[in-house]
């Protein structure tokens, strides 16, 4: 009897079922879990899930948005309130994309801005340029406004009108001979997209280089500049100083 038990016992062993692990030696070290951190679980940029737009969130670690025309999540200064652009600045670059003389309601349905904005925008515009030494004004015909060359300065716009540049490239062109040397990304702040054609166009016509400098290239006139258009100088200083000069004379004259 003693027998048969026996030989039963190991048949009902091998007839039940065998969970994993049971019955085998198990050689692998299990590590008992470590509290987490607070936090350790979220997901990163600002608790806002990776997957989304992280420009969405307030604490993206720093991150803003890269600087396009009408865009108004810029860093704090002189030009933005609020972190917002100055409306008076996104008026001025439209004012100067624009290349011929525009309405109020052009204005408006270019920037998004509203009439009453655009109009207030327009006259500190109009004061800024008109009464500061800058080579261009904001001039007003009839019910249309536009940004052009001030008087003083449009021999020396005459000249580069006799290149075929265009009207909007010949501003540029000024701003760029007069304020020099300046950064690409800064005249595309006033100027919009249309800013890179007009570098291109003034470099193949050898009036303008360009040279890398903070993210930026920074331009400055060449000798072909001063000797295409007569001015007395030898250096980007003294066509600059040249402008100053030449400005300060018609002042006086005037005077």
């Amino acid at each position: 009897m003693g027998q048969a038990a026996e030989m039963r016992k190991r048949t009902d062993t091998r007839r039940r079922p065998v969970h994993r692990g049971e019955g085998r030696q198990d050689n692998r070290v299990r590590l008992s879990a470590l509290p987490r951190e607070d936090g350790e679980d979220q997901y990163l940029a600002g608790r806002s899930a990776i997957r989304n737009d992280i420009r969405g969130s307030e604490g993206t670690m720093g991150y803003r948005p890269s600087r396009r025309r009408g865009d108004c999540t810029r860093s704090p200064g002189p030009e933005y309130v609020g972190g917002q652009v100055k409306s008076e600045r996104i008026v001025e670059a439209e004012l100067f994309s624009a290349g011929k003389p525009v309405t109020v309601t052009d204005l408006s349905k270019k920037s998004g801005l509203d009439a009453r904005t655009i109009r207030g925008a327009l006259q500190k515009l109009t004061e800024e340029y008109n009464d500061s030494d800058r080579a261009i004004e904001i001039s007003k015909m009839g019910p249309k406004y536009s940004m052009q060359v001030k008087k003083d300065y449009k021999d020396l716009a005459y000249r580069l009108a006799d290149m075929n540049i265009p009207k909007d490239v010949l501003k540029t062109a000024s701003l760029i001979a007069y304020y020099q040397p300046v950064l690409q990304s800064k005249l595309f702040d006033l100027l919009g997209s249309k800013i890179y054609d007009h570098v291109k166009k003034l470099e193949e016509l050898r009036l303008v280089k360009t040279r890398k400098r903070k993210n930026s290239l920074e331009i400055t006139t060449t000798k072909k500049f001063i000797e295409t258009f007569g001015i007395d100088a030898r250096s980007r200083d003294e066509v600059k100083a040249w402008f100053e000069g030449e400005l300060a004379k018609k002042k006086a004259k005037k005077a």
